[in-house]
């Protein structure tokens, strides 16, 4: 695919009508790290025309699993001001919890993070929750899915809509995110654990 901001923009919105993404009535709750996908899904709704939704508010989740965690919360919330969104946090102590329960890291971030998620939803009236995965990171779980023998449902990857979560960059690689966000100077944070390759998914991007 071209790495083409304006064809980004394109296939953003054939996702949006392809899987009937937008709400009919409520706010959208979007899921923002920081990170360079989340960042251009974040900016990508927030240039939607008037009357596409009711109002977009920003969610993020502080992991405290990295040093530049609370700077990151920081950028991700003036963000949110810059772009004229609401804005919510979260956070959850992930390694304590981990160990407590004698759970994988990846695992227990996932569930703090989505529980967050839907109570943040609830809480700020957002009828959907949209999220910054994109097409590489499906492909990616097709591979994951694989390796651990799934069965055809495993080849399925993840869903572009299952309600209340949306995945409007279906259509959309990471490097087209990296591009679009160059093309609009928009900042975002690098997170230094996505080079870790004991994770399986950072092995799965790094070697295939």
């Amino acid at each position: 695919m071209a790495e083409n901001p304006n064809l980004t923009v394109e296939r953003f919105r054939l996702a949006l009508a392809d899987f009937s993404m937008l709400p009919a009535a409520g706010r959208l709750l979007v899921c923002v790290s920081g990170g360079q996908d989340s960042v251009a899904l974040l900016h990508l709704l927030s240039t939607l025309p008037p009357g596409s939704h009711e109002g977009l508010t920003v969610a993020h989740f502080n992991h405290r699993m990295r040093k530049a965690a609370d700077a990151d919360e920081a950028f991700v919330a003036e963000l949110a001001r810059r772009l004229g969104c609401g804005f919510t946090r979260g956070e959850g102590d992930v390694y304590g919890c981990a160990r407590a329960q004698g759970a994988n890291v990846e695992v227990v971030g996932h569930e703090l993070r989505y529980a967050f998620f839907a109570d943040a939803a609830r809480e700020h009236g957002c009828a959907a929750i949209a999220l910054g995965h994109t097409g590489s990171d499906l492909a990616e779980s097709v591979l994951m899915n694989i390796f651990r023998g799934a069965g055809v449902d495993g080849l399925a990857s993840i869903a572009p809509r299952n309600e209340p979560y949306i995945r409007p960059l279906v259509y959309i690689t990471r490097a087209e995110t990296e591009a679009y966000c160059r093309a609009h100077g928009l900042a975002y944070r690098s997170d230094e654990t996505n080079l870790d390759a004991d994770t399986t998914r950072n092995r799965v991007r790094q070697c295939l």
